[in-house]
């Protein structure tokens, strides 16, 4: 794993600057750096030694015939079949990159794109064309920025690169309303404006002869067909894709590890990954004090159980406090998840014992994970055939004192395993108010602040694209899991992920994202996935051959911190520091009143902490990444 980046300009040489660039992603890749020049174009690279660790993998790389050069961040995992289709080519070396910029010669930049089975972030300049290609892998693994700004064309694993310039683009208050409301700005804005976000599975170009940047190309789509086989060819040929997947994905020259949360999909892939490992495989996890945030005791269960070597760290608020203050300089816009700060604490664990650690992303958002993707459409037939004034009046109903503690009650008489009842009854009210469009009940679920210009100073537009862009045609189950892997897992979860891992060089791997078993995965009905209520039934199946009954009937954890508690104890103080930082102050683009009375109203035992954690978020990196309000020379809409 890696970082790039690159800049080209027409009236000076940008050597230099790309130097620059380089050593400000140099976390990313903390084992080499190289810079590519000729005239105007510079390719910069931040080396992590996973493959190859010798000269013969260092980038950029130029292909034998130097028509291509590549800078390249990410794994292609089937690197040895595609060397096997380039027969005549001799090799010095066993990097994947070798056979990229190889496979470039003989085939050209989409038809090398469409062989690819990995994750990437990809940058191939074209001498013969005088195009530089942007790619970036299937599932939006690995991130990539591009853009102009002050006469370059620019681009980037991480906005962080923009600190190598004098002046930074101005700030979008479109896309910081966005990241209010969805924990983080979704592609392809940023919090620049100028500067974009490559969509997943997307390719573009730019043209030196003109000057032109070609709008993104879409190389890969979910497929639309149905799985014929019956249930036991569902289960052997899931099962087949997943053992291809993670023997792929441990392929390595250094140490390799796991992620071991306790859930279904972390566990099965421990669980493959053990059975056709050697030696026992090496699986971390965190634990908190709070019980109802840890799966630390099931994590080792399972450990136990399977023969893993299993490493775990208590985590405490004090460890949390004395983290928070790096998160603004970490994350190069703002983000809002607060699993970051845990997906932080395991990376940081993990990279002191491995270099490469599987993950379980993904599963989720393939087999029906999420409580909405349940939920939903259920939710779905009822309130499309409600007046609107019904609906209204029905979601009313649900957040008064009265009625709520009594459907509280009723939670606890029954024992549902909820975590945090109240909240999750106040989500579910506002996703009843917002009336009978799935895309409107979508939205709803992944907004944690529903109204964002409240707290703007100047109005914003706002930004409404189509997340349910799958075809009506599908089930409503379908397409909202459709939606959570191409909007939410992208734009949140993976980021989160990569931000998290790449801060202490730790390459994350995913199994669940072979593109291979997503295609199938997306032509399964959805009794192969949800079933009375429980998603992920299909996985569920396949974990029972590994590990016993009386250790999978546990509720979904999810990956979380005691935000709500924290911010009025530990944190209280971090909190009300931001909170009287000048960005605030000001007025500029937060209402200071509206922020101090979330943050009174969470003080007084409401829980407004998903806005609050998202409002701090903003305000630490603000803190962080720009210059002072009073400095500030422009921040147009």
């Amino acid at each position: 794993m890696c970082g790039i980046c690159g800049a080209i300009s027409s009236t000076e040489r940008t050597e230099n600057l790309v130097h620059q660039m380089t050593a400000h992603i140099a976390h990313r890749g903390p084992d080499a750096s190289g810079v590519w020049s000729k005239g105007p174009v510079s390719l910069g690279h931040t080396r992590l030694s996973i493959l190859d660790l010798s000269e013969a993998g260092a980038q950029p790389m130029s292909s034998r015939s130097q028509r291509w050069t590549v800078t390249y961040n990410g794994e292609i995992f089937n690197h040895d079949e595609i060397r096997a289709e380039l027969q005549g080519v001799s090799f010095s070396g066993h990097s994947d990159t070798e056979t990229l910029v190889a496979a470039l010669d003989a085939f050209g930049f989409e038809s090398t794109l469409r062989r690819l089975v990995g994750m990437f972030a990809i940058a191939a300049w074209d001498s013969e064309e005088q195009k530089l290609y942007l790619a970036r892998d299937r599932a939006g693994q690995k991130p990539l920025f591009y853009g102009y700004h002050q006469d370059y064309f620019l681009f980037g694993s991480e906005l962080g690169v923009l600190d190598a310039l004098s002046v930074k683009p101005n700030l979008d208050r479109e896309s910081v309303a966005l990241m209010l409301r969805y924990n983080s700005i979704p592609s392809p804005r940023t919090v620049y404006q100028g500067i974009l976000k490559l969509p997943p599975a997307n390719y573009t170009s730019y043209d030196l002869r003109t000057g032109q940047v070609a709008e993104p190309v879409s190389y890969w789509e979910l497929p639309s067909q149905t799985c014929p086989l019956n249930d036991e060819g569902v289960r052997q040929e899931t099962i087949r894709l997943l053992e291809q997947s993670v023997r792929l994905r441990m392929l390595s020259d250094v140490p390799l590890g796991a992620f071991l949360s306790g859930g279904i999909d972390s566990s099965l892939i421990v669980s493959i990954m053990q059975k056709v490992s050697t030696t026992p495989v090496r699986t971390f996890t965190i634990d908190f004090d709070d019980h109802r945030f840890s799966e630390a005791a099931q994590a080792k269960a399972f450990a136990e159980y399977l023969g893993t070597k299993h490493t775990e760290l208590k985590v405490t608020p004090r460890e949390t406090r004395e983290l928070l203050p790096t998160l603004g300089n970490l994350c190069d816009e703002p983000f809002g998840d607060s699993s970051l700060v845990p997906t932080l604490l395991l990376s940081q664990l993990t990279r002191q014992h491995v270099t490469v650690a599987l993950t379980g992303d993904g599963g989720d958002e393939l087999f029906g994970g999420y409580h909405r993707q349940i939920w939903l459409p259920r939710i779905f037939r009822v309130l499309r055939l409600m007046p609107d004034v019904a609906r209204r009046w029905l979601g009313d109903a649900m957040t008064s004192s009265s009625t709520q503690e009594q459907i509280l009650k009723l939670i606890r008489t029954l024992r549902v395993p909820l975590r945090t009842p109240e909240e999750k009854l106040d989500k579910l009210a506002n996703i009843v108010r917002e009336g009978g469009q799935l895309e409107a009940l979508y939205r709803s679920s992944l907004s944690h602040l529903r109204h964002p210009e409240t707290l703007l100073v100047e109005p914003v537009q706002g930004w409404q694209e189509e997340m349910l862009r799958a075809p009506k045609s599908l089930e409503a189950f379908d397409r909202v899991c459709r939606a959570d892997f191409s909007f939410y897992m992208p734009n949140d979860v993976l980021v989160k992920v990569d931000r998290a891992s790449m801060r202490y060089g730790l390459e994350a791997r995913s199994p669940f994202l072979d593109h291979r078993l997503v295609e199938f995965a997306f032509s399964l009905p959805q009794r192969h996935k949800v079933s009375r209520g429980r998603g992920k039934m299909l996985l569920r199946s396949l974990l029972e051959e590994f590990l016993p009954p009386k250790l999978l009937n546990q509720p979904k954890m999810g990956f979380a911190v005691p935000i709500a508690d924290w911010l009025r104890k530990d944190l209280r103080p971090w909190g009300e520091d931001l909170l009287a930082s000048s960005w605030l102050s000001s007025g500029d683009i937060l209402r200071p009143d509206a922020v101090r009375s979330i943050w009174h109203e969470h003080q007084q035992g409401k829980n407004r902490h998903h806005e609050l954690w998202n409002i701090l978020m903003l305000l630490s990196w603000l803190e962080a990444k720009s210059p002072r309000p009073s400095t500030q020379a422009s921040l147009t809409s």
